[in-house]
């Protein structure tokens, strides 16, 4: 006795065949071992690309793309609002356009929400410093306490107060987001 298959056990049967193919490669995906590096759940993809983020804005920074740097800053702030780095990107851009008080705004949102932003410190007291403020002693001095070996806030504190600290770095390697008192053309402290 013969069985004919209708069409629609035809349909039941191809249906199922795709479902099964469909569920092994979706495992195989899954358990693939450069899937597994990534967990979406802790953040894991986030920090990734917030790296390449950061190491774009550094680049930018340092070939002097202040617009490029502060178009990637604000995609940074739009992600993630409350990103140091990039605020920190938005103030560099702010001092080497000349906005001067548009920097020191940014800096004093950031120290209010977060008052242990150390390198937000050196950078308003270094703002501070070029606009000829007093109260730029305060917050280097404060920068100073809060990260006492980084040697950008220790080489901005001499700077500031006139005061040599020991074992400070003559002019450190100046990450691009941070700023620095600049040295005087001929040699003496400004």
């Amino acid at each position: 006795m013969k069985k004919i298959f209708s069409a629609e056990t035809g349909r039941y049967w191809m249906l199922t065949a795709c479902f099964i193919l469909l569920a092994a490669t979706l495992a195989l995906i899954y358990l693939h071992p450069e899937n597994q590096k990534k967990d979406f759940k802790t953040g894991d993809y986030e920090n990734n690309t917030l790296d390449r983020w950061y190491s774009q804005a550094e680049f930018l920074l340092k070939r002097g793309d202040w617009e490029q740097a502060k178009n990637l800053a604000l995609k940074i702030l739009f992600s993630f609002p409350d990103d140091l780095f990039a605020t920190r990107v938005m103030i560099r851009v702010c001092v080497e356009k000349g906005d001067l008080k548009e920097a020191e705004n940014i800096c004093r949102k950031i120290i209010y929400k977060n008052p242990e932003a150390a390198l937000t410190r050196n950078n308003l007291a270094v703002i501070l410093h070029l606009m000829n403020r007093p109260e730029a002693v305060n917050e280097i001095a404060i920068a100073l306490r809060l990260m006492s070996e980084h040697p950008v806030i220790k080489y901005n504190f001499s700077k500031i107060t006139g005061k040599t600290l020991p074992d400070m770095e003559d002019v450190p390697d100046v990450p691009p987001d941070l700023l620095i008192v600049p040295p005087a053309s001929n040699g003496e402290k400004s």
